[in-house]
Parts: C-alpha cells; structure tokens; sequence
C-alpha cells in the first residue's frame, strides 16, 4: 500500500507536467495557461484522492468516500461561488476551491485511509520503473479515451470559435450527471468483481456482469428520457432564453454520454482482468474512428 501511495506522487507529478507543456503548446493567450495552472492544481488533489478512496474501497468502507464527496461538492459549490461573487476573479475561485478540498484529502481521507495500512509512501527506483513499464498500456489508453472526446472539442473550438465552443458547453454540461451517475453505480461492484475473478469464480463473475450491465444500461436510458424532458427548462434556466436554439442538440449529446459512460465501465473491468492490451486496442480504435471522422462531420 505503501508503494501504492508513493506511486501515484509519482504519476500525477509526470500528468501535471505534462499537462502543463500541453497547454502552454495549443494555448496563446495567458489568461487560460493561468487558469488552467489553477485547475490542474485542483484536479491533481481530486486525483489523489483517489488513492485513498482505493484503500477504503478494497476494505468495502465506501461510506467514508461518500461523505468524502458530499463534503467536495458542497465546498466546491460555496467556495468557488463565494469567491467568484466578492472578486470576480475567476482564478482565485478555482484556487480557493482546490485549498477547499486539499483540506478535505489532508484531515478526512488520509486520516481514515490509516486505519488500512501505512499510508507514507515508499517506493524504490526499481520498483517505480517496473510499475511504469506495466502500467503504460492502460496509460495510453486512457489517454486515448480523452482524447476520443477532447481532440474533437479541440477542433470544433479552433474551426468555429470560442462562442460556438461554449454553446456546446453549455449545452454538454448537464449530460455530464450521466457519466457521475453511472461512475458512481459501478464503483461499488468493482472489488467484488476483482474478488470473484482472482478466487476464479468465472461463472459467477460472468454472471454478476451480465446483470449489472443491464441495471446500467436501463438506468441510462431513464436518465436519457428524463432528461430529454427535463433539458429545455434546465438550460434556460441556467444559460438564458438564448440557449432555446440549440435545444435539439441535447438526446444525441445524452447518448453520447452514456456511450462514454459505458466505455468506462468496460475499461475498468479491463483492468479488473489485467488485460491491458484489450482495452488499449478498444480505446485506439475509438480515438481513430473519432479523428477519422471529425472533419466530415
């Protein structure tokens, strides 16, 4: 566990580098580079976090997650809108939302993880290398996961502007509690599959997958229909009349989104299996298709 944590340090440094010599390569203006610094540092604490969510998951303690989120949502929610109102400052806002929830890793989640094990981190040379040479398929393809999505968004924003691109936004962003919603319903069921799976208890597992796989898709398709209804009155109320023109982007981005949804379920499963490779190929398959595609349409 303890190299677990150390791991991780290690990975999100390399993610935060990385990210940052990416946005500094496609961005021109300073106003985004230093927003985006501020966001990062408030993802790389939302990362983190999930170290020890892990811990906790494996003891089957999801309940001090929970409070974990519920704690991160309303923080997010007060602080960034506080902020927000009394600077107009955008950039502090996402500051002071990232020391809102840093506070939550450092007092709620490290000081429960402890109860399942060393949580200081400690890792050799070796080991780090190893761990990183093995892991790098499933890097890749997550990478290829975001990218599926993002390359396209990228594109749509350089083609049509920045105007076009918050339209879109806008309209996306309610799609979003789909992918929460289903994230957060198979979260769960994640360490009994791994259980089922390393005892080789394949007809059970096999079993539980199928089931679950048909809760999620009806819970999906629910959330579609009712927020196809619910969509119109949800983007007026929160962007303005003038998003009524584009209400008839809303069924397909929700499809989308379960699509999305469902792909990380399977990508987590892939890795329930170890089959690394399986779901590199999935994912580059998508992100090809997605490339291919995004000019035509």
């Amino acid at each position: 566990q303890s190299n677990y944590f150390a791991f991780r340090l290690v990975t999100i440094a390399i993610g935060f580098l990385e990210s940052m010599a990416y946005v500094l390569i496609v961005s021109a203006t300073e106003a985004v580079v230093s927003l985006t610094f501020f966001y990062l540092l408030f993802k790389v604490d939302e990362v983190f976090a999930n170290v020890p969510y892990a811990v906790e998951q494996k003891a089957y303690r999801m309940d001090y997650i929970g409070i974990s989120q519920l704690l991160r949502g309303t923080i997010c929610l007060v602080v960034f809108s506080t902020s927000l109102f009394f600077t107009n400052d955008i950039n502090l806002a996402v500051l002071f939302m990232f020391l809102g929830c840093i506070l939550v890793t450092i007092f709620y989640d490290l000081s429960h993880a402890k109860y399942f094990g060393d949580i200081l981190p400690h890792i050799s040379s070796h080991q780090t290398v190893a761990l990183l040479k093995q892991c790098f398929p499933i890097v890749i393809s997550n990478v290829a996961c975001g990218l599926t999505v993002s390359v396209v968004r990228q594109y749509f924003g350089n083609v049509y502007g920045e105007e076009a691109l918050g339209i879109y936004a806008s309209v996306a962003t309610p799609s979003v509690l789909i992918q929460l919603l289903a994230q957060y319903l198979y979260s769960p069921i994640l360490a009994p599959l791994s259980k089922l799976w390393a005892d080789g208890n394949k007809e059970k597992f096999i079993h539980f997958f199928r089931k679950f796989t048909i809760i999620m898709i009806c819970v999906c398709v629910f959330a579609i229909i009712i927020l196809t209804f619910a969509g119109k009155p949800l983007l007026v109320f929160f962007y303005g009349q003038e998003m009524l023109n584009y209400i008839y982007l809303f069924p397909m981005v929700l499809v989308s989104t379960s699509l999305v949804a469902f792909l990380w379920f399977c990508m987590d499963v892939f890795v329930v299996f170890r089959d690394f490779f399986g779901s590199l190929i999935s994912n580059i398959i998508s992100l090809t298709i997605s490339v291919v595609s995004m000019v035509p349409l």
